[in-house]
């Protein structure tokens, strides 16, 4: 601006990226309105696709749904991703009825969802303690022919434990184990012990804890705050 350069599409893009890796999510809706008010740059999939993200991971949902609107009242059908972010959303909310209704959407629109879509869609039912739904969305993913990933089996696991099916839910706990013996991917390694605790705890499943926690150690991963809240 100081050279009287006004910016365009891709540096605001390139802006409106880095906001969103840095879950700036209202200097993001900030620099959205900038360039459509002060610059006259019309903002295109990308722009509203890191507004959305930018929302969504600071789990700011609401804005996130008006990013969409937006985008919608522009003439801009989002795309599979956007639609999976928003979706990712809803999920860790639990908000199943605006997950369902965005489901509806995509299928409306001919948009087909990928496996990020489902695994979102079940997250929303477990987060809202509908288990049956959320194994019906990976009964469906099954069928798709997707294979489990470590998302996936720590879905699968919750459900089980949101049922009391302990003796399932260790089951699922071994599989997720043997992935990771067999050089599987090993990131968010605490989170399917702390589920697994977090559930036998409120279930007063103490032997469950005590199993769990010891196997979790002898496994070499660190117990962290979420284990023992």
């Amino acid at each position: 601006r100081e050279m009287e350069i006004p910016p365009d599409r891709f540096c605001y893009n390139l802006i409106l990226g880095g906001l969103a890796k840095q879950l700036r999510w209202k200097e993001a809706l900030s620099v959205l309105s900038d360039m459509e008010d002060k610059d006259r740059v019309q903002p295109d999939l990308f722009s509203y696709s890191h507004v959305v993200r930018a929302c969504v991971r600071a789990r700011k949902v609401k804005a996130a749904e008006r990013a969409m609107e937006r985008m919608n009242d522009a003439g801009i059908i989002p795309n599979v991703r956007v639609y999976s972010t928003m979706m990712a959303g809803y999920g860790a909310t639990g908000k199943f009825y605006e997950a369902q209704r965005l489901m509806s959407d995509m299928q409306r629109r001919r948009i087909k969802p990928n496996e990020y879509t489902f695994a979102s869609l079940t997250e929303a039912f477990v987060n809202a303690g509908l288990y049956e739904e959320a194994l019906g969305v990976t009964d469906k993913m099954a069928a798709a022919g997707w294979s489990e990933d470590p998302v996936v089996r720590t879905l699968l696991l919750r459900i089980r434990v949101g049922q009391g099916d302990f003796d399932a839910a260790l089951a699922t706990l071994e599989v997720i184990r043997a992935a990771r013996r067999d050089g599987g991917p090993r990131s968010a390694l605490a989170v399917p012990y702390n589920a697994l605790i977090g559930g036998a705890v409120q279930q007063g499943r103490r032997d469950v804890c005590v199993k769990v926690l010891r196997t979790m150690m002898g496994d070499g991963v660190a117990p962290n705050r979420n284990t023992f809240v």
